[in-house]
């Protein structure tokens, strides 16, 4: 995270130097708000999702997984099809095979996708995330309603944080 963070600043003031000489003082403050509000967003995003894995985390480690394991068996293979015996040794046909696989894929993915939903909703709707949209809103208003608004600056205030992501992404390798 401190990488991230001195990268951040480190655009953010490649972005300030560069909007200094290209527009007034007004594109340079819709450069910082969208920066900023972009930042915003970001952290109440990586907060809200660290706190929901972090109590994810302590809700696994506080069961006592040798005396539920078999129920746990049960609710992660209820086919048994990871057991050691054969289910059935019939051969079956190349159509019938990839037939049962995409309806297995299927099944997953729609079991996946509401699970996952269900266990990130803290994460989606943390304070501090709705906190950041609300002031990249408020923002975006703000320099609207005193006419300051360039989108221009604002939208590349917006593009430090991907560019950030991109740069820190590259030089964790």
């Amino acid at each position: 995270m401190r990488k991230f963070l001195q990268l951040f600043v480190l655009v953010d003031l490649l972005l300030l130097l560069a909007s200094l000489f290209v527009w007034d003082m007004s594109g340079v403050l819709n450069a910082q708000v969208g920066a900023l509000s972009a930042l915003a967003v970001a952290f109440g995003s990586f907060m809200g999702y660290r706190h929901t894995i972090h109590n994810e985390v302590e809700r696994v480690q506080g069961m006592n997984l040798g005396e539920d394991r078999d129920e746990m068996e049960k609710i992660d293979d209820p086919h048994g099809l990871y057991d050691d015996e054969p289910i059935n040794d019939a051969p079956i046909s190349d159509e019938e095979a990839k037939r049962i696989f995409a309806e297995e894929k299927q099944k997953v993915k729609q079991q996946s996708t509401i699970k996952n939903i269900f266990l990130t909703y803290r994460g989606i709707f943390s304070p501090l995330r709705i906190l950041g949209y609300f002031l990249l809103v408020f923002g975006f208003f703000w320099l609207e309603g005193n006419g300051n608004l360039q989108v221009v600056p604002y939208l590349l205030g917006l593009s430090v944080l991907p560019v950030t992501s991109v740069a820190a992404s590259l030089t964790s390798r």
